[in-house]
């Protein structure tokens, strides 16, 4: 998922991903498309991938590639699925995950493995609700940037979609 991979499925995120029981209106949905346009908001709800790394079950992956004359060693502690950042050499990240779907196919596909964590899978990970990365990340562009709660009292909030850019006073 790149940024012109976005670009080309920013419609179907949308109408795969909006909220439920509720119809934007055409300015609305046309402002909600625009946020999958910009960049600095594709960043933001990237980073919602990596999680964070605290966790009930602590997984930790280490895969280390042997040849004759060198060694590189990688390691993640991260909990989400794809487990995004990748260290290497105790100071670098890579944030890449083709090398977690890679890792994922050299694992055998047993339980314990962490095969399908590494492969993006949310279920695998049991405090996830959510089935996939694009998930993810579509939900944060639409709550974060589309969407604000309206009223002011727990009971009666729900999500509203807009149709400009918001402040946070103006949530």
């Amino acid at each position: 998922m790149d940024s012109s991979w976005v670009a080309e499925n920013a419609l179907r995120l949308f109408e795969t991903y909006q909220l439920p029981d509720i119809e934007p209106t055409q300015a609305q949905k046309a402002f909600c498309l625009s946020c999958f346009q910009d960049q600095s908001k594709l960043m933001i709800a990237s980073l919602s991938l990596i999680g964070h790394p605290n966790t009930f079950d602590y997984p930790f992956i280490e895969m280390q590639f042997i040849t004759s004359n060198d060694t590189l060693s990688l390691y993640t502690r991260n909990p989400t699925p794809l487990s995004l950042p990748w260290v290497t050499e105790g100071t670098n990240y890579s944030y890449n995950p083709k090398i977690s779907i890679l890792l994922a196919d050299l694992l055998p596909d047993l339980r314990y493995s962490n095969s399908n964590r590494l492969a993006g899978d949310y279920s695998a990970v049991p405090s996830y609700s959510y089935q996939s990365v694009e998930e993810v990340f579509t939900k944060v562009i639409i709550y974060r940037y589309c969407t604000v709660f309206n009223g002011k009292k727990r009971k009666r909030r729900k999500r509203i979609y807009v149709d400009k850019e918001t402040t946070i006073t103006d949530r």
